[in-house]
Order: structure tokens, then sequence, then C-alpha cells
């Protein structure tokens, strides 16, 4: 193998071993396609002018019996929390989509984003930090919030599956 720069250096018995494992650990126990996904998606929210907003509570993980409590069509509360900033979000069924409501506290008018696989949608919260998003497809989501007094950069959720 050479490149524009001359040949390369030839490889060291480490790592030759390193590339024969890699290619049988990639037959026998290959990575799943919605673990790569999943991780690829938890970078995009790192950008040098945004904040990750932590999740404080999901009523979907706090039920250790969830199938015996609610079905799949019960309404899910889910918080979180950037700096003095809380997003507290109803997830909704509505039929094969789901509605937000969502308040952000303290109360203030902000456009928030709701960034899914299929599509972005941006609404407004208003002075009182309320906002709802409707026929957002169920699967994986997260808010993004701009236009915010007291942080002054954009704040993100970390994606959750809706």
């Amino acid at each position: 193998m050479s490149d524009a720069t001359g040949p390369a250096a030839p490889l060291t018995s480490d790592e030759a071993l390193l590339i024969a494992l890699r290619r049988v650990a990639s037959r026998v126990d290959p990575v799943p396609d919605s673990l790569l996904r999943a991780a690829r998606e938890t970078l995009t929210w790192r950008r040098v002018d945004a904040e990750l907003a932590e999740l404080l509570s999901d009523s979907a993980l706090e039920d250790a019996r969830p199938a015996l409590v609610r079905g799949d069509g019960a309404p899910r509360a889910v918080c979180f929390e950037a700096g003095e900033l809380t997003i507290e979000l109803d997830v909704l069924p509505d039929g094969p989509r789901r509605k937000l409501v969502g308040q952000l506290v303290p109360a203030e008018p902000a456009i928030v984003e709701v960034q899914s696989a299929e599509l972005r949608t941006t609404v407004t919260a208003d002075s009182h930090g309320r906002f709802h998003a409707e026929g957002i497809s169920a699967g994986r989501m997260r808010l993004r919030i701009t236009a915010h007094v007291p942080a002054g950069r954009p704040i993100e959720t970390s994606w959750i599956t809706i």
C-alpha cells in the first residue's frame, strides 16, 4: 500500500493481530445498526454553541412494570434540566403519531424545534413558557430551544424514544 507521500510503513505484528481480530469480531458479533445509529445521534448534540439538557425524570422509566400499569397509548411525562432552565414535556398518543405539550420553567418565550429522523418541527413557547407540537412521528426525538433569555445559547435535550 502506498499513498501520495510514499509507501506505507510495514505493519507490526500487534497491528496485524488487531486487524485480524477486528475482522473476526465483525463477522461473529457485529455491532447492531441501532446501536451505531444511537451512537451517531449522541454526538450530533455536541455543538460549541449548545448546552445539553440532562434528563431528570421519565415516567416510562420510573415504572418497573409498564405493561401491567399502562399500555403503549398512555401519556408520558419527561423532564430535562439545563442550568436554570427546566423543560417539562408530556408525550400524548395521537394514533400512530405523538402530540407534545411542554413548558419551560422559569416561564419565558422561546423557539422550540422538535427534531426527529423524519422531520423538524418548529413551534413557539409563549410568555408563560408553554408550547405544543402535533403530528410527531413515534421514534427517536429531541428538542432544541433557542431565543430564550437566561441561558442565551441554544439548549438541546438528549435523544429519547417516544
